[in-house]
């Protein structure tokens, strides 16, 4: 299938940070008000990614550079990415949610 994505390797990066936090597909979505199918397809990047998505993982500290463009280091600074799982762990995201 062809890339339907805007911008090149930004849905390996998404299953990255997904693969990062150690969940499913349906459970990070659920997280983000998204359905499994909707990651699938970000993942696959047969669609792009939802712009609340995008900043809603920029919030937790991913570098924006790095998730657009591939270009950077993955989180905002060195403290950002055990951040971002004490934000979502903390705010209980993760927490109750069976896909």
């Amino acid at each position: 299938m062809k890339n339907k994505s805007a911008h090149p390797g930004i849905g390996k990066r998404l299953r990255a940070i997904r693969e990062r936090l150690g969940e499913s597909q349906a459970v990070f979505a659920a997280c983000f008000g998204l359905n499994r199918g909707n990651i699938d397809s970000c993942e696959r990047e047969r669609a792009d990614l939802p712009t609340g998505l995008i900043g809603q993982l920029i919030e937790l500290g991913i570098n924006a550079e790095w998730l657009i463009n591939g270009r950077g280091a993955r989180y905002r600074s060195p403290i950002a990415e055990e951040s971002a799982a004490n934000i979502i762990s903390d705010t209980g995201l993760l927490k109750g949610i069976n896909p």
